[in-house]
């Protein structure tokens, strides 16, 4: 197959569809079954923790494999076909930390996609067009997204958490599958994966899918680089955008995690709080299309922006947590975390990853890189494992109101930063 005709054809774009319909809705059935079969939401806590660790080294991991291999192809089918396997072995769970097990080994597959796509996407179609595939092929991943929702919403309110993960799994063999069809025997000239990390564009959309990049480990005068560098200029934009990320992952953390336990302690039943997620990705996904990326001018406006509407989600997902139940509940908190992870995710998401990418140095681009992304899959490890304990001992009003606190911290932390 030639690069021409190659490059015309994005049939296999519909794998990322059918991929995210899958994974999209995962990580909330999973909180629900742990919950299900009598886990406590520290449990849950320590499950997504290892989940996120698991995550970053396979970003580890599967960089590595992309760079030595050029059927970048068949690490994307590897993936699904990973992920698929995961969700029978989820199904057959009979215990919690065989269900746990199933759960991070899914993480760990789901986290080549990114990479891959991201790859095959630079490699087959020409420089000029890399924009519009990634934005097309994000369209077809968050639609997928969307539609697992609408699946899981409507099959948990009349069947078990298992039957939907039996029903969510053969949409990852249909992605298996087209990746075969579409890409099988694809012969372009190689493009390096720090090709991901010199484009804008391709660097935020990787970093869209998966916020662990590495291009290679951080080396031991990477880590004494970024120490020196907060010893003697910590006032300085660059190491308090990098510690910003880690406070922000660590907020986002303790409240992602304790937030669809928090509704089933108040007593909604799976298909409202799968309802209610659903609700928060359609604002997400629509948030993200009409608001497009901020200008460079207005990106560290928009990160303000989109932090002051994340606390006002929080602190309003508190008070309903709070003072709210039944369906009044999941109206108030649909609305406050749509405000929180759906218009504001988009604005400080993609502003954060566009600063920082102006902020690496060609020459240290690799290992500063590494630094970002270490801190970001730590921040996210750690909020994840404090969120079970603390929303177990001190309630989930005050777990919210710790993470809206955090990110106070960042806004704190980038107040020094100049337009």
């Amino acid at each position: 197959m030639s690069l021409m005709k190659t490059a015309k054809s994005d049939r296999w774009f519909y794998s990322a569809f059918f991929g995210s319909v899958t994974t999209g809705p995962l990580g909330t059935i999973v909180a629900l079954k742990v919950l299900s079969v009598g886990g406590t939401v520290i449990q849950y806590g320590v499950i997504a923790s290892v989940a996120t660790l698991a995550t970053v080294i396979a970003s580890i991991f599967w960089g590595i494999l992309i760079d030595e291999v050029n059927e970048r192809w068949l690490v994307l089918g590897i993936s699904y076909f990973g992920v698929m396997a995961s969700l029978i072995g989820m199904y057959s769970s009979t215990t919690l930390f065989n269900l746990a097990f199933s759960y991070v080994v899914a993480s760990f597959f789901q986290a080549a996609a990114g990479p891959a796509s991201n790859v095959l996407i630079m490699q087959l179609t020409t420089k000029d067009g890399w924009s519009k595939a990634f934005g097309r092929y994000n369209a077809f991943s968050s639609a997928g997204v969307v539609f697992g929702y609408v699946v899981s919403s409507i099959f948990s309110t009349f069947f078990s958490l298992n039957s939907v993960i039996l029903i969510l799994s053969p949409f990852c063999a249909i992605s298996t599958a087209l990746v075969f069809v579409t890409l099988r025997g694809v012969s372009t000239p190689p493009i390096e994966r720090r090709a991901l990390a010199l484009n804008r564009t391709s660097f935020i959309s990787r970093l869209l899918s998966n916020p662990t990049f590495f291009l290679h480990l951080p080396r031991k005068e990477d880590l004494k680089g970024f120490v020196r560098m907060l010893r003697t200029s910590f006032n300085r934009e660059t190491p308090l955008l990098y510690l910003s990320l880690f406070v922000f992952n660590f907020s986002s953390g303790i409240f992602n995690t304790a937030f669809n336990p928090s509704l089933v302690k108040k007593g909604l039943e799976n298909g409202v709080v799968l309802g209610v997620n659903l609700f928060v990705m359609v604002v997400q996904t629509l948030s993200m299309r009409i608001a497009g990326r901020p200008s460079k001018k207005e990106e560290l406006s928009a990160v303000r922006r989109g932090l002051a509407f994340r606390m006002l989600g929080y602190v309003a997902t508190s008070l309903s947590i709070y003072f709210l139940a039944s369906y009044e509940l999941a109206i108030a908190v649909g609305l406050s975390f749509a405000l929180s992870g759906g218009y504001a995710y988009s604005l400080i998401y993609v502003s954060m990853f566009s600063l920082v990418f102006d902020s690496l140095q060609m020459e240290r681009q690799g290992g500063m890189l590494g630094i970002v992304s270490a801190l970001s899959g730590v921040g996210v490890f750690l909020g994840s494992l404090v969120s079970g304990y603390l929303a177990f001992y001190a309630g989930y009003t005050v777990t919210d109101l710790v993470a809206a606190v955090f990110l106070g911290v960042v806004y704190y932390l980038l107040r020094s930063f100049k337009e």
